[in-house]
């Protein structure tokens, strides 16, 4: 196949705008769609490249699986290798065994399943495995274990059939993908039934190619429309968009319509086959692999955010090591005179079984917390409480799940679902402190049960704008949750949710260097048909308490409002760890940062105040002083993160609020 530089420098296109992406600037929110664009550009090279071979009667499975193993394997498991010695003295105990988990399914080609089942890509908590990007190298196995043989079947019996095979199966694919973000969007993220089709695309547009002449007179206005489509959707999209879906149909038209059109004589030809493009989409592959380990292991190291400048530098790092990689790495295996088959097949044998073997040994030795002192360990034990069952269970994805569910999954205390006296009814952080609730609830022989859905407010009618996967759960959540309170008749509602974040629509900055990842918050109105419209949030949380409190006093139910837990900023047991081998102190920030933070908060809570059956119970009194508010007790943390609740802080508050409704 002749070599064509502008699919390199489309592979440039591509590879940057991922970087930056996840560095967390805006220059491209939709840097994501790079991949979309590896996905397009793969699935063209290699399907070209089987029907020449197919042509002149050479193809064979073995030939091209040599090939794959020489362009995939020797790079990645270099980039695996050098991030053992990292991991271990970096990484906490949960960390590296979900590091162990990521080595094993990489060698056996099923990352993108791992993390499919373990959480979101956009999720803060991805941006602390440093080979979370290779799902999508697995996407791409998986493909090339069904595509070439499917091929070389079809070519056999009927080869006029093959473009009616491949467009049935895109079809299939991309309905799946739409059907997907609707119902399971990481599933519909990560795995192959829901991303075939944009491989499936760069296939058909190699079958329509072979041995087809292109019309030269479209070419200049179809590249150039293709590039302004990349551009826009590279700027425009965001982690929002519903992604794989019928929206995606956009970069990955472009792409084809690039490398349909895009050749010398056109502007975006000669664009895209200049010199510093071509060399880093040489380099791309090797860039990829790189950018995410050490963007990783950065955060992992780092206590606090992480600025533009130190970024630019990883940056920097990413494309020399991959200039390093590809020069002494890449391009050596690749080349069938400098190293033989069976020394690539020996190495990376010898490599998969390494790290198969290291996987299981980090996973079944639970990350080796001897590593640290027992004073590390306890703390490691507060940070784990994210994934206490209360908030895998009966948080995530609660709206599928049928009231016998939640009352069977999500029951607290004594667990007698037909005398339910307490509803512990919120968000994530209703569900972090529903593990201290649990337990006092079981001391005072008392049956409760959580109802709870990541990040959705406890108010019916609204929902959560900012973000298109939680729209419609939001809403379902909450018409759930009003429709099992009144069914249940509870003696206590206790109220727990995100305010400051509700309110202010701005992620928490403690002022110190303390500053939370992640995008702007914008809660809306909802109607019944799932419109959205603009809401003053206070007075519509305020008037919907109002009501609800009037509804429920005819039948003795009392609300307790838990008021906004103060935040850190910062990742609390991170930080104690750093401190427990610095300055021993322990973590806290500024009451009056708090206070500001609050301002709204403070108003709608005392315009409730009056209400009989509402009581508010303030969480900064028992957590802060005039001067501070403080997140850790003899630096073991009150959080499992930076704003959620730990086994210690759960019970701590709990424990207040049982001995405050006395």
């Amino acid at each position: 196949m002749k070599y064509r530089p502008e699919i390199d420098g489309l592979r440039a296109l591509a590879v940057l705008p991922v970087i930056f992406f996840h560095t967390g600037s805006n220059i491209f929110s939709g840097g994501f769609i790079g991949v979309d664009i590896f996905f397009v550009i793969s699935g063209y090279l290699i399907t070209s490249i089987i029907l020449q071979d197919l042509e002149q009667d050479k193809f064979t499975i073995r030939h091209f699986y040599e090939r794959r193993t020489r362009r995939i394997l020797p790079a990645l498991f270099f980039v695996m290798f050098c991030c053992l010695p990292f991991a271990w003295y970096w990484m906490t105990p949960t960390q590296l065994k979900d590091f162990g988990q990521s080595l094993f399914s990489i060698s056996v080609f099923s990352s993108n399943i791992l993390f499919f089942l373990q959480s979101g890509y956009f999720e803060h908590a991805a941006e602390l495995k440093p080979l979370l990007h290779t799902w999508s190298l697995a996407v791409e196995e998986q493909y090339y274990l069904i595509f070439p043989i499917l091929i070389m079947l079809i070519w056999r019996i009927d080869t006029n059939a093959i473009k009616f095979i491949l467009s049935l199966l895109f079809i299939i694919s991309i309905l799946s993908a739409e059907w997907g973000w609707r119902h399971n969007e990481s599933a519909n993220f990560y795995l192959l039934p829901m991303r075939m089709w944009e491989l499936l695309a760069g296939s058909l547009l190699g079958l329509f190619l072979h041995n087809n002449q292109r019309p030269i007179y479209a070419a200049q206005i179809l590249s150039i429309i293709g590039f302004l489509a990349l551009i826009a959707s590279l700027i425009l999209f965001n982690k929002n968009v519903s992604h794989p879906s019928l929206i995606t149909l956009i970069p990955v038209i472009a792409t084809v319509l690039i490398i349909y059109a895009a050749r010398n004589e056109t502007y975006v030809g000669r664009f895209l086959s200049s010199k510093y493009l071509v060399e880093i989409g040489l380099l791309s592959y090797s860039a990829y692999l790189w950018h995410y380990p050490l963007f990783a292991f950065a955060r992992i190291k780092s206590k606090e955010y992480i600025g533009a400048s130190t970024y630019t530098v990883l940056i920097l790092a990413t494309l020399f090591l991959a200039w390093l990689t590809y020069k002494y790495i890449e391009t050596p295996f690749r080349d069938k005179n400098k190293i033989k088959l069976k020394y690539v097949i020996s190495l990376s044998l010898i490599s998969s079984l390494l790290f198969i073997g290291l996987g299981l040994v980090f996973y079944a030795q639970n990350g080796f917390s001897e590593r640290f002192g027992a004073k590390e360990q306890t703390i490691f034990i507060q940070q784990q409480s994210i994934h206490q069952p209360f908030l895998i269970n009966c948080s995530k994805n609660t709206t599928v799940k049928n009231d016998d569910y939640l009352l069977k999954t999500c029951a607290l205390g004594a667990k007698n679902q037909f005398n339910i006296e307490y509803i512990v009814w919120g968000d994530s952080h209703a569900a972090s402190l529903a593990y201290g609730i649990d337990n006092e609830l079981k001391r005072i022989n008392k049956s409760g049960l959580l109802i709870s859905t990541f990040g959705c407010p406890p108010v019916t009618g609204v929902t959560r704008a900012d973000n298109a996967k939680m729209r419609p759960k939001c809403h379902t959540f909450s018409q759930r949750a009003s429709s099992l309170i009144h069914k249940l008749n509870p003696k206590y509602i206790i109220i727990s949710t995100r305010w400051a974040l509700h309110l202010q629509g701005k992620r928490f900055n403690n002022s110190e260097g303390g500053i939370e990842p992640g995008e702007k918050v914008q809660v809306k109105g909802v109607q019944t048909n799932g419109l959205m419209y603009d809401i003053n949030v206070k007075e519509t949380y305020l008037k919907y308490y109002q009501e609800l409190s009037e509804e429920l006093k005819e039948q003795g139910t009392k609300l307790i409002f838990i008021t906004q837990v103060p935040e850190a900023g910062w990742n609390v047991p991170e930080r104690s760890l750093f401190e427990l081998k610095s300055t021993k102190e322990n973590i806290k920030t500024l009451k009056s940062v708090y206070d500001t933070r609050n301002q709204q908060t403070y108003e709608l809570f005392d315009a409730l105040q009056n209400k009989e059956n509402i009581t508010i119970l303030d969480p900064s009194e028992l957590f802060c002083d005039d001067e501070f508010c403080h997140h850790t007790q003899d630096l073991i943390p009150y959080y499992s993160d930076d704003d959620h609740l730990s086994f210690l802080g759960s019970k701590k508050i709990a424990k207040w609020i049982f001995k405050e409704l006395e």
